[in-house]
Protein backbone atom coordinates (compact mmCIF):
# COMPACT_ATOMS: atom_id res chain seq x y z
CA UNK A 1 0.00 0.00 0.00
CA UNK A 2 1.88 3.57 -1.14
CA UNK A 3 1.12 5.85 1.74
CA UNK A 4 1.16 9.68 0.87
CA UNK A 5 2.73 12.15 3.16
CA UNK A 6 3.26 15.76 2.88
CA UNK A 7 6.84 16.26 3.26
CA UNK A 8 10.16 17.09 1.59
CA UNK A 9 11.77 13.97 0.93
CA UNK A 10 15.93 13.42 2.21
CA UNK A 11 18.17 14.30 -0.16
CA UNK A 12 18.92 10.93 -0.36
CA UNK A 13 15.47 10.34 -1.83
CA UNK A 14 15.16 13.53 -3.59
CA UNK A 15 18.11 12.02 -5.87
CA UNK A 16 16.90 8.46 -5.45
CA UNK A 17 14.14 9.64 -7.41
CA UNK A 18 15.55 11.72 -10.08
CA UNK A 19 18.01 8.73 -10.52
CA UNK A 20 15.24 6.56 -11.54
CA UNK A 21 13.51 8.91 -13.99
CA UNK A 22 17.24 9.93 -15.22
CA UNK A 23 16.87 13.44 -14.27
CA UNK A 24 20.28 13.06 -13.02
CA UNK A 25 21.21 13.77 -9.76
CA UNK A 26 21.63 17.04 -7.56
CA UNK A 27 24.15 18.04 -5.34
CA UNK A 28 23.09 18.62 -1.59
CA UNK A 29 23.51 22.65 -1.72
CA UNK A 30 21.09 22.85 -4.39
CA UNK A 31 18.17 20.22 -2.85
CA UNK A 32 18.52 22.27 0.51
CA UNK A 33 17.92 25.37 -1.14
CA UNK A 34 14.81 24.18 -2.64
CA UNK A 35 13.62 22.60 0.30
CA UNK A 36 14.49 26.14 1.97
CA UNK A 37 12.39 27.50 -1.35
CA UNK A 38 9.33 24.70 -1.23
CA UNK A 39 6.18 26.01 0.61
CA UNK A 40 4.55 22.75 0.24
CA UNK A 41 5.75 19.54 -0.74
CA UNK A 42 4.59 16.22 -0.45
CA UNK A 43 6.16 12.19 -1.15
CA UNK A 44 5.03 8.93 -1.31
CA UNK A 45 6.21 5.53 0.15
CA UNK A 46 6.04 2.07 -0.21
CA UNK A 47 6.59 1.29 3.04
CA UNK A 48 10.02 2.79 3.93
CA UNK A 49 11.04 2.88 -0.09
CA UNK A 50 10.40 6.56 -1.22
CA UNK A 51 8.47 6.02 -5.10
CA UNK A 52 7.02 9.50 -5.36
CA UNK A 53 7.86 13.10 -4.73
CA UNK A 54 6.54 16.75 -5.78
CA UNK A 55 6.95 20.21 -4.62
CA UNK A 56 5.61 23.77 -5.28
CA UNK A 57 6.85 26.95 -4.82
CA UNK A 58 4.99 30.18 -4.78
CA UNK A 59 4.60 33.80 -3.51
CA UNK A 60 1.41 33.46 -1.92
CA UNK A 61 -1.09 33.86 -4.79
CA UNK A 62 0.89 32.23 -7.40
CA UNK A 63 2.31 29.01 -7.24
CA UNK A 64 4.19 26.59 -9.41
CA UNK A 65 4.66 23.11 -9.31
CA UNK A 66 8.31 21.37 -9.84
CA UNK A 67 9.37 17.61 -9.53
CA UNK A 68 6.71 15.74 -9.64
CA UNK A 69 8.44 12.72 -9.52
CA UNK A 70 7.10 8.95 -9.36
CA UNK A 71 9.74 5.84 -10.22
CA UNK A 72 9.41 4.08 -13.19
CA UNK A 73 8.55 0.97 -11.77
CA UNK A 74 5.65 2.20 -10.64
CA UNK A 75 4.26 4.65 -12.89
CA UNK A 76 0.56 3.98 -13.78
CA UNK A 77 -0.47 3.05 -10.49
CA UNK A 78 -2.28 6.30 -9.48
CA UNK A 79 0.45 7.76 -7.68
CA UNK A 80 1.13 10.22 -9.25
CA UNK A 81 -2.24 11.21 -9.04
CA UNK A 82 -2.28 11.01 -5.69
CA UNK A 83 0.57 13.40 -5.54
CA UNK A 84 -1.17 15.85 -7.50
CA UNK A 85 -4.58 15.54 -5.15
CA UNK A 86 -2.60 16.59 -2.18
CA UNK A 87 -0.71 19.59 -4.10
CA UNK A 88 -4.12 20.85 -5.88
CA UNK A 89 -5.92 20.60 -2.03
CA UNK A 90 -3.44 22.28 -0.90
CA UNK A 91 -3.43 24.92 -3.03
CA UNK A 92 -7.17 25.20 -2.73
CA UNK A 93 -7.07 26.08 1.05
CA UNK A 94 -4.34 28.33 0.72
CA UNK A 95 -4.78 30.69 -2.75
CA UNK A 96 -6.19 33.62 -2.67
CA UNK A 97 -9.11 34.83 -5.48
CA UNK A 98 -6.51 35.80 -7.96
CA UNK A 99 -4.47 33.04 -7.66
CA UNK A 100 -3.10 30.53 -9.86
CA UNK A 101 -1.32 26.74 -10.03
CA UNK A 102 0.94 26.11 -12.54
CA UNK A 103 3.44 23.99 -13.88
CA UNK A 104 5.79 22.47 -17.18
CA UNK A 105 5.50 19.79 -18.17
CA UNK A 106 7.25 16.94 -19.05
CA UNK A 107 6.98 16.29 -23.29
CA UNK A 108 4.33 13.25 -24.06
CA UNK A 109 2.22 13.79 -20.48
CA UNK A 110 0.66 16.76 -21.22
CA UNK A 111 -3.44 14.44 -20.77
CA UNK A 112 -2.74 13.73 -17.73
CA UNK A 113 -2.31 16.97 -16.24
CA UNK A 114 -5.39 17.70 -18.29
CA UNK A 115 -7.39 15.10 -16.61
CA UNK A 116 -6.59 16.75 -13.43
CA UNK A 117 -7.84 20.63 -14.24
CA UNK A 118 -4.77 22.25 -16.41
CA UNK A 119 -4.92 23.47 -19.36
CA UNK A 120 -2.12 23.03 -22.57
CA UNK A 121 -1.17 26.82 -23.22
CA UNK A 122 -1.79 28.74 -25.42
CA UNK A 123 -5.53 28.91 -24.58
CA UNK A 124 -8.10 31.18 -25.32
CA UNK A 125 -6.00 34.26 -23.26
CA UNK A 126 -3.06 32.34 -22.17
CA UNK A 127 -0.23 32.59 -24.37
CA UNK A 128 2.38 29.84 -24.57
CA UNK A 129 4.52 29.27 -21.93
CA UNK A 130 7.99 30.06 -22.17
CA UNK A 131 11.44 29.17 -21.00
CA UNK A 132 14.83 31.14 -20.42
CA UNK A 133 17.53 28.66 -22.48
CA UNK A 134 21.11 30.45 -23.06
Amino acid sequence: MIKVVKKFPTNVEFNKLLDAVEWGKRDNKIINKQRAASCFAVSAYDKDNIVGMGRVIGDGSNFIIFDLVVDEAYQNKGIGTQLMDAIIKWFEKNRDEHGRLMLFSAGGVESFYEKLGFVTRPYEYLGAGMIYIK
